[in-house]
């Protein structure tokens, strides 16, 4: 019992430098998808609703990191408290990661640049994923 939750502390402790990182790079994405030619474009409403949602994304990703960094030990002791938070939490990063991988269209990323964003979508899923949303007449 000892050595299984000693490792997910250190799961846990390596996802949460991981969400860190995570966090930290998504600094880059404003500068990758041009987003200081692109964001001129809209209204100031939507461009302050715009940079108001990328600020609580990334100070929630750089938060669950150090949440999961600074207090494993409490993340994995079986109170009702950590498995809501860490029910939160995954269902936080699911969410955002089936967002980004079957709901982005990942055609027009940026030519020239290798990031996780360009991975192939499973085998299971059809190449224009944006079937899903479209309707035919």
């Amino acid at each position: 019992m000892v050595t299984s939750l000693s490792n997910i502390n250190e799961f846990i402790k390596l996802a949460g430098l991981a969400q860190i990182a995570l966090a930290i790079g998504s600094l880059v994405i404003p500068q990758i998808l041009g987003w200081k030619s692109e964001l001129p474009k809209v209204r100031p409403l939507i461009k302050q609703i715009f940079w108001t949602y990328a600020a609580y994304i990334f100070a929630i990703n750089l938060s669950f990191g150090f949440v999961s960094v600074c207090c494993y030990r409490e993340l994995s002791n079986g109170s009702r408290r950590a498995m809501l938070l860490n029910g939160f939490i995954a269902v936080y990063l699911i969410s955002r990661v089936a967002i980004q991988f079957l709901y982005f269209d990942r055609s027009d990323f940026p030519a020239g640049t290798s990031a996780i964003t360009k991975l192939p979508a499973p085998p299971f899923l059809p190449n224009d994923i944006t079937s899903f949303t479209t309707h035919s007449n």
